[in-house]
């Protein structure tokens, strides 16, 4: 009995990190996305996620997001899940591991899915900046007419993501 109780308490220690707290977290992102391949473009991003901490270690939720280009040419409006891990190294800096998964609408319909990794700073225990890189893939769908040619055809765009936020 002893030692359970003692092995649960090494578990808890293990679990605080100084400095994060549990609970309602919220993060409001902005950043640009560099898509690559056959279709050459950039969009800004904006997004907001919001969620629980579930420990000092797990935070789970979801968020909306806008991603459009300077012309207008390509736009599009994430609703996706999103998980992201930390990694303690020290009170107010945290590595982190995340994705977002999710579903395009406004021109882009389709599957979305954005692994990423970066690092937070922490302020105090609640307000910190986030800067993260990661990997973005966007179902699309596309459809038309070439020369009296119709077409209707699923592809899937790869991009590189530069993101930084606030988190509160």
């Amino acid at each position: 009995m002893l030692a359970a109780l003692a092995s649960m308490a090494c578990l808890s220690a293990q679990n605080r990190i100084p400095g994060v707290s549990t609970g309602y977290k919220g993060m409001l992102e902005t950043g640009m996305t560099f898509y690559e391949g056959k279709s050459e473009f950039t969009t800004f991003d904006i997004s907001t996620t919001h969620g629980f901490q579930i420990n000092p270690h797990i935070f789970v939720g979801a968020g909306l997001g806008y991603s459009g280009d300077e012309e207008g040419d390509y736009h599009m409006l994430p609703l996706y899940g999103a998980f992201r891990g930390n990694i303690p190294v020290g009170n107010k800096f945290f590595p982190f591991a995340g994705a977002r998964l999710g579903y395009s609408l406004d021109g882009w319909d389709g599957l979305y899915f954005n692994p990423n990794v970066g690092c937070t700073y922490l302020f105090n225990h609640r307000l910190g900046i986030d800067l993260s890189l990661g990997y973005t893939l966007q179902q699309v769908q596309l459809s038309g007419s070439i020369l009296g040619f119709n077409f209707n055809t699923k592809t899937s765009l790869n991009a590189f993501t530069f993101r930084l936020g606030i988190q509160f």
